[in-house]
């Protein structure tokens, strides 16, 4: 048995042991406000800090898939410009001889 058995079985006895409630049985004014406050307190609490961890993570892997796919595309690009440059350069060679 684990511990965890063993301390409901306590509580368990124990308020078999108790009996009947013998006094005010409503709670005092205001306590349940506090409570729902509490509560909605915690609940946003735990809910932004929720949406902060996958923020750090999604901007982890943002950056990650941008370097990647900016090394994948580097060659293509430098190839590119290069056969850019190429041709404007025969354009100007071309353009030279004509006058």
């Amino acid at each position: 048995m684990n511990t965890d058995e063993r301390k409901w079985k306590r509580l368990t006895s124990l308020a078999r042991e108790a009996g009947g409630v013998s006094g005010p049985t409503e709670p005092p004014p205001g306590f349940v406000t506090r409570v729902a406050a509490l509560a909605m307190a915690v609940r946003n609490e735990s809910a932004g800090v929720a949406w902060e961890w996958l923020a750090v993570r999604g901007l982890g892997i943002a950056c990650f898939v941008s370097v990647l796919s900016l090394a994948v595309a580097w060659p293509l690009v430098r190839d590119a410009a290069q056969d850019d440059i190429a041709e404007v350069a025969d354009l100007l060679v071309v353009a030279d001889a004509s006058q």
